[in-house]
């Protein structure tokens, strides 16, 4: 009776560890409104930065 009941508490254990482990990531998406290149924030050197440092994306052009 006592083996059962360590497999089963094992088991138990083995089974919620992989859910405790998982994360959802979510990617931002970015839009470029100012096609200059002066280094500013809404341009496309910023936000591709600001993509590639959230996980990915999609980047969005709004500008002329």
């Amino acid at each position: 009776m006592n083996r059962i009941i360590v497999r089963l508490a094992l088991m138990l254990a083995l089974g919620i560890l992989p859910l405790s482990e998982t994360r959802l990531a979510s990617a931002a998406n970015q839009v470029v409104s100012d096609c200059g290149d002066s280094g500013g924030v809404n341009q496309l050197r910023a936000k591709l930065s600001a993509a590639q440092s959230s996980g990915g994306g999609t980047l969005t052009f709004t500008c002329g």
